[in-house]
């Protein structure tokens, strides 16, 4: 797997892999309606765009075999929610097409982000993880990942909240 950073001219990219590996896991969640609307907020073409000549926000595309497979979204210097003065990296979105799960690139990739952050000063990478996808929760726990706060979280369809998880790098 090579994970590079990504430029404006892998938007339509990040785009499909975005949409397709969210729907793949989570489209249970939504109604279809619901998911649509969802991800046309957050894979809007603009919004990238704008996210990634911020300097706070990072996209990296994931290659296998020449093909996109997956995408990482990190913000730097995000405070964690809930708390007035603690700040790290987002884990915002980790997305891997389902036919490349459980077979290391997950692990590959979350590596990649821990040594960003290391690389960059980072003391502490953060995200947050429906409290129902227990196989995301086992697999930030053997990290060191530790759930410290909750978030309230619904679709158009059903209230699911979420674990805020945080790794301390230091």
């Amino acid at each position: 797997m090579k994970i590079i950073k990504a430029k404006q001219e892998q938007i339509e990219n990040i785009i499909q892999i975005g949409i397709k590996s969210y729907k793949e896991h989570f489209s249970e969640i939504w109604t279809a309606k619901g998911i649509d609307e969802y991800l046309s907020l957050q894979f809007d073409f603009q919004k990238i765009s704008n996210e990634m000549n911020s300097d706070n926000t990072k996209y990296f595309v994931s290659y296998f075999e020449s093909r996109v497979v997956g995408i990482v979204k990190i913000n730097l210097k995000k405070q964690i929610p809930n708390s007035s003065v603690e700040r790290g990296i987002e884990l915002e979105k980790i997305y891997l097409l389902s036919q490349f799960a459980g077979k290391g690139f997950g692990t590959t990739m979350l590596d990649f982000t821990i040594k960003y952050a290391k690389d960059n000063g980072e003391n502490v990478i953060w995200l947050d993880v429906l409290k129902t996808n227990l196989k995301a929760i086992k697999f930030y726990e053997r990290y060191g990942f530790k759930i410290i706060d909750q978030l309230d979280f619904a679709t158009d369809k059903i209230k699911t909240d979420m674990w805020v998880m945080k790794c301390d790098l230091a």
